[in-house]
């Protein structure tokens, strides 16, 4: 009931990405001495950011916006070209929405991260895969229920990553029977 439309706006989007987050996604288990729950948001370019960056705070939500077109780190502005530059930064700590195109991929290891909302899909499957890596952690050995890693996004986007990691992870089951042969094909 929640899923963006396909081809919405980033305004769209955005709306209806704050009401999962505010109705599904805070209602599942998490730690809270974890800190914020960041949910990673991808768009295709740099100026669907900033149109995915404003679409929130018109909504009443900062966001982090990390691309190599920003011209100089600006925390302020919570704008910035690194991600680890992102990470330290005292002002990004309480925020909630992390927005890029491809810094938030690989070598990000914070579980902070719980959930991807994917505007704009991936062209590759390793990017998919590595997207939805952000978010696999086990928290808490000891929780209540199973933790989810979350991925929001319009029904189309979402049955392509599906079927990408559903691949993934069957190859990954074949390479664990026989390395060897795995390689080989």
């Amino acid at each position: 009931q929640h899923l963006p439309k396909s081809g919405c706006s980033p305004s769209e989007f955005s709306d209806a990405l704050k009401k999962f987050k505010t109705s599904v996604l805070d209602k599942q288990y998490w730690p809270a001495a974890r800190g914020p729950r960041r949910v990673i948001v991808r768009c295709a370019d740099h100026e669907s950011l900033i149109l995915m960056r404003d679409a929130l705070k018109s909504l009443g939500s900062s966001a982090v916006l990390i691309h190599d077109n920003v011209k100089r780190d600006d925390a302020d502005k919570l704008e910035f070209q690194s991600v680890n530059r992102a990470l330290r930064a005292p002002e990004s700590g309480p925020i909630e929405y992390w927005l890029h195109q491809w810094k938030l991929l690989e070598g990000v290891d914070d579980s902070t991260f719980a959930a991807i909302a994917i505007y704009a899909p991936f062209s590759a499957s390793r990017a998919t895969i590595q997207q939805i890596g952000r978010i696999i952690r086990v928290l808490d050995r000891a929780a209540p229920g199973k933790e989810v890693a979350t991925v929001f996004a319009s029904a189309d986007i979402q049955a392509d990553a599906r079927a990408r990691f559903e691949r993934y992870t069957r190859y990954e089951q074949h390479f664990a029977k026989d390395p060897k042969r795995a390689l080989e094909q």
